[in-house]
């Protein structure tokens, strides 16, 4: 990725890519983004990104609706607070990703084992980090991938600290919703979940909640290929991803108290 100036905008590249809405939308938002206080105004958006002011207004007019710019009485526009929350949800994010890169490293050092990072919000379990063990045979779960939280370890270990209604809004089978309940009392009380062959088929899963603040923010995984599974594996890594979850709670705990 190529840095651009303190004022640049994209480089809208063709033709065909200047005159696209796509593109004109983001252009706006990199302005919103990057603007001092008082914010821009349509006429020197207009200038910069070549294209008219009315096509401009419109595009700001959107994002106003949206409460992702407002516009203020110089009749310039700013970041709204939906946009203001984008920020703070990436800056989390980032915190999250900081804090935690040590902990997964050293979890695989002790498992021999692939370490997900997931985060939980809007009602998604999102993987945004992993730590790949060196072993030829592991499995990879893509960054960015939406886990279900009624299967898998990962899901699990979350789920276990929601409001039931949760569990009843995922609509499963009585007997089924039943069974996971009396799984999910199991996970809180020993502070990590177990999952073999529920997400995937062919590995082994143990995951513990971490939290911010309070707050239930995601879990940690380790995921084990079940041909190499033992049966006392449990044992051995559960404790391990539940101290490592433990570990990130208390650095985000920390980092909100400075803040």
């Amino acid at each position: 990725m190529t840095p651009t100036g303190a004022n640049a905008a994209p480089d809208a590249g063709s033709g065909e890519r200047k005159d696209s809405t796509t593109a004109r939308v983001v252009a706006v938002l990199d302005a919103l983004a990057r603007a001092e206080d008082g914010g821009v105004g349509v006429r020197q958006l207009a200038a910069v990104l070549d294209v008219s002011r009315s096509a401009v207004h419109r595009v700001l007019q959107n994002l106003t609706d949206l409460r992702v710019a407002r516009a203020l009485p110089t009749g310039n526009y700013e970041p709204g607070e939906v946009f203001a929350a984008w920020g703070t949800f990436l800056a989390r994010r980032q915190n999250i990703l900081d804090l935690s890169r040590g902990l997964l490293d050293r979890l695989v050092e002790r498992t021999e084992e692939t370490a997900y990072l997931t985060t939980y919000a809007g009602g998604q379990l999102t993987v945004v980090s992993a730590a790949e063990c060196r072993r030829p045979v592991r499995y990879v779960l893509p960054i960015g991938r939406i886990l279900p939280l009624e299967r898998g370890a990962a899901g699990k270990a979350v789920l276990a600290y929601l409001d039931d209604d949760v569990l009843t809004g995922l609509a499963l089978p009585e007997a089924e919703a039943e069974k996971l309940r009396e799984d999910l009392a199991a996970t809180r009380e020993r502070g990590y979940a177990v999952s073999v062959g529920e997400n995937i088929p062919d590995a082994c899963g143990f995951a513990s909640a971490y939290f911010r603040n309070g707050q239930l923010a995601g879990s940690i995984t380790v995921t084990v290929p079940r041909y190499r599974a033992n049966d006392d594996d449990a044992d051995r890594f559960g404790p391990l991803v539940r101290d490592t979850a433990r570990a990130l709670t208390n650095l985000l705990t920390a980092r909100g108290e400075e803040a």
